[in-house]
Formats: C-alpha cells, structure tokens, sequence
C-alpha cells in the first residue's frame, strides 16, 4: 500500500502527506501566494541544530525539528522573523508553550501555532505581557512592526 503524498515546494521533492504536512503546506501556500513571504528566507522542518543563525558548535540545543521558520535579513545576517509549529488537532495552550520553548533557541520576535483552520500569532510586548493575534500579516507588516 502506498502512501499519499503531497509536494513540498520548499524542499523541492514529494512527501507523505500526513495530517500535519497537510497543514505546514496549506500554511506555506498562504505565506507565499498571499502574504509576501520570501521563499529564499523560509526554512522548513529543520534540526535546531541546522539552523543558519544558532551558533555552530552549540551543543545545548535540544533534538527538536522546527516546523516553518521565516527570516529576513539584517546587515547581511539572516535574523529570524516568525517561528510557525503546525498541528493536525485543536490548538492548545500546550502546542503555544511548546513553540515559545523552541523559540528560546530561535529568537524570533513572532511566533504562531497554527493548523488547518486557525493560526495564533504571538508577540512578546513591554512588561512580560504576551499579545496573540487570530490572524498571519502580511511578512511587510511583520518587518514593519519590528522597525
């Protein structure tokens, strides 16, 4: 029996089309055709340990894979920009704990959860207080909001 599967335009090859794939590729379509991602500073499903911007030698860093990461580019240097975590099932204070511990190691001002129907988009604010938006912006407004 094979597998279904669907086409990543990220990595370039087909993949199987499990319930979270699903929903990473319909959330990279919107990224790409509706809000102005940059393809070339996109990364997805990455090692931690692979990520451009992470120190190289660093050996803290937890096995973990990271969903979708978008950049932007900062004097030359790629700086992260929105970290994503995909899930297949409702989204839950659990997947935002989950995406603020990878996102310890990232350091990406954005971060969101999202799955096939919903995204929750959050921001750190002056204080320690955590803002959540029910919606993705456009990647001009993301680089607009940070300055």
């Amino acid at each position: 029996m094979t597998q279904e599967q669907i086409y990543d335009c990220m990595r370039s090859r087909w993949v199987v089309a499990t319930p979270e794939e699903i929903v990473r590729q319909k959330w990279l379509e919107v990224m790409l055709e509706h809000l102005s991602f940059p393809k070339e500073l996109i990364v997805v499903e990455k090692r931690l340990n692979k990520l451009d911007h992470i120190a190289f030698g660093q050996t803290d860093l937890p096995e973990r894979r990271i969903d979708i990461l978008s950049y932007t580019k900062k004097e030359g240097k790629l700086v992260p920009l929105i970290l994503m975590e995909c899930k297949c099932i409702p989204l839950t204070q659990k997947a935002l704990l989950q995406v603020r511990g990878y996102n310890d190691y990232v350091g990406a001002p954005y971060i969101a959860i999202a799955n096939e129907n919903e995204i929750k988009v959050g921001y750190q604010l002056p204080g320690n207080e955590f803002e959540t938006l029910d919606f993705l912006p456009a990647y001009p407004l993301l680089l607009k909001a940070i300055g």
